[in-house]
């Protein structure tokens, strides 16, 4: 991969559980990584879903492997900074050298 073409920004976020006010448990993000990334669409498709038209995408994220003391888990989602769109990872792989990280992603469904 050429560094040139990591022309997205992202931001990694990890879910951290907290409770509310009321005592009730509630799921926040906590940004735990920003990085240049390249994001390629996959395939998309479109559906209607409790009357009104839904888009889903399936995308690949590739960018440079996280220092060792960040984790980056299936359990994390990835938000595009410049366009406002949040990833769910379904799934990650890394190179041989561990120099990159590929996480293959799915847009426009609930993220929780």
């Amino acid at each position: 991969m050429q560094p040139g073409k990591l022309r997205d920004r992202i931001s990694v976020q990890a879910p951290v559980k907290t409770t509310d006010e009321l005592g009730a448990p509630e799921r926040e993000w906590l940004e735990v990584w920003v990085c240049a990334a390249k994001i390629e669409v996959l395939r998309g498709r479109e559906f209607y879903g409790g009357q009104r038209e839904e888009a889903v995408g399936d995308w690949r994220i590739t960018f440079r492997h996280p220092p060792r003391s960040i984790s980056v888990t299936s359990d994390c989602r990835i938000v595009d900074t410049r366009h406002d769109v949040t990833y769910a990872v379904i799934g990650l792989k890394y190179d041989d050298k561990r120099s990159w990280m590929t996480a293959d992603c799915v847009s426009g469904e609930s993220d929780g």
